[in-house]
């Protein structure tokens, strides 16, 4: 099958149509598309993505205020466990406390962008499901899921009090969104992919 026609067969309305895969992993400027790709060709590293989800949430961690359970500790075990040096239970730890800070952030009425914040790191030490297919899931979703929060929060941070985020695009949401495309590239380059697209064109 071509590069093209499986773009279409998995409705990817919103990428360019175009005959190399290559050319799509290099030029997309959307780290959301990036990992749905991912997902679709059966990438399976999930640790490498739990990394990358930490590193997406710590670009907006210190907009979360200080709590008892400080943040950061939360991201240094997602660190680890996307090391391979911290286990699924202190992943499941430090998701526990993140979705404190998060509950306590909406209760105390703190601006939007503490809790877009929090709510990144929350994602990133989303539960890491069972099966290697479903680990490898979980880790895409999480990253997905940080990558928007933790782009949200930085823009919501550099607006005028009482702008609408969705309806005004600052600089920082696309510097944001590039330096996210950047590090996901830098992490996984295109030839450690490379034989899971021919795989996945053979085979469908």
């Amino acid at each position: 099958m071509t590069f093209d026609a499986w773009l279409e067969r998995h409705n990817y309305t919103e990428l360019p149509r175009c005959s190399d895969p290559a050319q799509a992993w290099n030029t997309c400027a959307d780290v959301s598309i990036l990992l749905r790709l991912l997902r679709d060709i059966g990438y399976a590293e999930h640790l490498k993505l739990r990394s990358f989800a930490a590193w997406l949430a710590r670009r907006s961690a210190h907009l979360v205020p200080l709590t008892n359970v400080p943040i950061t500790r939360c991201l240094d075990t997602a660190d680890a466990y996307g090391a391979g040096l911290a286990t699924e239970a202190e992943l499941r730890k430090a998701h526990y406390y993140a979705s404190l800070i998060v509950r306590g952030i909406h209760e105390s009425g703190h601006a939007s962008v503490a809790f877009e914040a929090a709510n990144a790191v929350c994602h990133a030490c989303g539960f890491a499901w069972r099966g290697s297919d479903r680990l490898a899931l979980s880790a895409i979703t999480a990253a997905a899921q940080a990558a928007e929060e933790a782009r949200r929060a930085l823009h919501i941070d550099c607006l005028p009090p009482g702008a609408q985020w969705w309806r005004n695009r600052s600089d920082v949401w696309a510097r944001e969104a590039a330096a996210q495309v950047a590090e996901l590239r830098r992490r996984i380059p295109w030839a450690e992919i490379e034989p899971l697209f021919a795989a996945a064109l053979a085979t469908a």
